[in-house]
């Protein structure tokens, strides 16, 4: 047990089973709840000092936020708690982001948690947005006991709950979305023969893990070369889709595009009734993008005008199209120059929603420009138990030349999964989290 928490701190109440419950339930609600974090909540009765019981037989309601617009998880739980005839008076609450304390579609957490008389809430992470914010400073404040599960004392710290908040914290902070890299690998680190074929190094099952993802993320992003040479699709199959990603082609100089304005024959520009499309070229490309958008339109795919990146002429700025992505809002004129196709509308709005995550499906030089400019969030890689052996073929990244150790990027291990032959590691940057005192408290 930790050695640096307050005396009088219940440990029988930092179990990480709790949190390690919520985690798994918020998981059920990816696809559904973006742009709003997956937050999940788990109630636990108070010890009886005559009878006591584990943890375990003590928890009394776990409940996660279903579907962006609806009840969040804490408010969920104490529902669910009621419903089945349970006292939530002098409960614990393990909560695996803060609570709110804002009203905006739904009413404050805190005050949902304060009704119910619950004595003590365990936080995975720190709320970074400023409107929803200092939840656990209004709990303390009425006398709740407040501990942060991610703090390195905690039993639950090296939970992947401290984890779940990273997409949504990511974008609070830094106003663009959480960019995964996805690729598949040989053992010797090849993605690709040396003449460029790719079809297929990782196995049927990995394949249909990477379908998973698809429909599960709000955009997948690739660059003209792999529409070019492979011929995507970029839509999910053969599984249940929760959600229809964007598909982002980059294509700076607009080479897609034939003379007469219309895009040429790729599958990714296919069935944009049912997916839908971007196309991004550079604001100085030698190209009216008025005149091309309403053409582009009529196929149903949006353009997208984004600045040229001023450390690599040629280039377009990827920060700048992933602050769109997660602002579409912002100043629609200056980058969408069409009236939007209907079906890049969810529910009827003029505009989608805000993008929060984002799956890249490219070739080494568009993940190696990605990482090069710090974008790179999360790295999942198929491991095929094959070895090329060919020092020609090409690795999966390339951003240059990396001339000392000191100049690595650094990624955390997050987790391993065997899937059939193959095996998935899936490495993230260190969390960010906003400023705190980054200690535990109770009143």
């Amino acid at each position: 047990m930790p050695t640096d928490l307050p005396a009088h701190t219940d440990h029988a109440d930092l179990s990480p089973l709790p949190m390690a419950l919520a985690a798994r339930a918020a998981c059920r609600a990816a696809g559904y709840v973006e742009p709003n974090p997956l937050v999940g909540c788990t109630l636990v009765g108070p010890i009886d000092p005559s009878r006591p019981l584990p943890v375990a037989d003590r928890i009394i309601a776990v409940a996660h936020h279903e579907r962006y617009g609806g009840p969040h998880a804490e408010a969920l739980a104490i529902a669910r708690a009621r419903a089945l005839g349970r006292s939530t008076v002098g409960a614990t609450a393990y909560v695996t982001l803060e609570p709110c304390n804002s009203t905006g579609r739904n009413p404050p957490c805190v005050d949902a948690l304060l009704a119910a008389g619950i004595s003590r809430v365990v936080i995975a992470r720190a709320d970074a947005s400023p409107a929803k914010g200092n939840g656990a400073e209004r709990l303390r404040a009425a006398g709740v006991g407040v501990i942060w599960a991610d703090h390195p004392s905690s039993p639950a710290y090296n939970l992947k709950a401290t984890r779940l908040a990273d997409t949504f914290i990511k974008r609070m902070l830094t106003g663009t979305p959480w960019v995964i890299a996805k690729w598949a690998q040989t053992l010797d680190g090849k993605v690709a023969t040396r003449l460029g074929q790719s079809q297929w190094i990782s196995c049927e099952r990995s394949r249909l893990r990477v379908h998973r993802l698809r429909a599960r993320v709000d955009a997948i992003i690739t660059a003209v070369g792999t529409v070019l040479a492979d011929d995507p699709s970029l839509n999910a199959r053969n599984v249940p889709i929760r959600r229809a990603a964007l598909r982002v082609v980059i294509d700076p100089d607009a080479s897609l595009v034939e003379p007469n304005g219309l895009l040429k024959s790729r599958r990714v520009f296919a069935h944009t009734d049912r997916t839908p499309t971007a196309l991004v070229i550079r604001a100085n490309a030698d190209i009216s993008p008025h005149a091309l958008a309403p053409k582009l339109a009529a196929q149903g795919v949006t353009l997208l005008c984004i600045p040229e990146d001023p450390q690599v002429p040629g280039r377009i700025d990827l920060r700048h199209l992933l602050r769109v992505l997660a602002t579409p809002n912002a100043d629609p004129d200056a980058e969408f120059l069409a009236l939007r196709p209907v079906n890049l509308s969810t529910n009827g709005d003029a505009m989608r929603p805000p993008v929060a995550n984002v799956l890249l499906e490219a070739g080494p030089g568009l993940l190696g420009s990605f990482l090069a400019n710090g974008l790179v969030d999360e790295c999942q890689v198929y491991v095929a138990p094959t070895i090329m052996g060919d020092q020609e073929a090409p690795s999966a990244f390339d951003a240059g030349a990396t001339p000392t150790l000191d100049a690595l990027r650094v990624f955390e291990h997050f987790d391993t999964r065997h899937i059939a032959r193959d095996l998935r590691l899936t490495y993230r940057l260190p969390r960010r989290d906003p400023s705190r005192a980054d200690v535990p408290s109770l009143p």
